[in-house]
């Protein structure tokens, strides 16, 4: 399908599976072009660049994010740039596909609990293949656009009406403590009138 794949690891966080993620890229790329090849690379260096570099560095994965059709992470290895990436994948409504070795790692709430993700847990390196057929993934990617979308659609018209309603308690409340305004003001005018009128009387 020729289909762009981000595929994210952890780098500068630990490259423990390094080789793991160098066997799911190149079965990835089998049918896919896959935009972080580097990732899988054992050779990667593990120190902070310059600013310079890293500022590059984010330029360049953000572009590929952007041109991406889907992110396959492996987040087995915690990782903040992987994290980041997640949430940039979503932010920019990119389908997003996480795996992770549940023996070895238990994965943060903020991904396993965001139902925007899809979760793959696994146990083997065997059961990654059957699940990372890119074909396969993109298959659902339709459907969960249109649930995010209904899902959208609603939030936003609950949030008008939230609004109006917040809007209309406060002209409401405004309106009662003009009222209280004037009744006070109209009973402090007539207690002072009265006294005023028997005097001149």
């Amino acid at each position: 399908m020729n289909m762009k794949v981000y595929f994210a690891g952890s780098i500068r966080g630990g490259r423990v599976d390094a080789a793991l993620y160098q066997k799911m890229i190149n079965y990835i790329k089998k049918t896919d072009i896959v935009l972080t090849e580097h990732i899988g690379k054992s050779n990667m260096s593990l120190k902070a660049q310059t600013k310079e570099t890293d500022v590059h560095i984010y330029e360049r994965d953000t572009e590929w994010l952007k041109s991406c059709d889907l992110v396959i992470a492996e987040c087995t290895c915690p990782s903040h740039g992987v994290g980041y990436e997640l949430a940039y994948a979503e932010a920019h409504n990119i389908p997003v596909y996480i795996f992770y070795d549940k023996r070895k790692s238990n994965l943060s709430a903020m991904l396993n609990g965001n139902l925007y993700f899809t979760i793959i847990p696994y146990e083997t390196e065997e059961e990654i293949y059957p699940s990372i057929d890119v074909s396969s993934l993109y298959k659902e990617v339709r459907p969960r656009l249109v649930c995010l979308l209904c899902c959208f659609a609603s939030k936003t018209i609950i949030g008008i009406n939230s609004a109006f309603c917040q809007k209309s308690r406060s002209v409401v409340s405004v309106f009662c403590q003009q009222i209280r305004s004037l009744n006070l003001q109209f009973c402090r005018e007539i207690r002072y009138f009265i006294p005023c009128f028997c005097w001149k009387k």
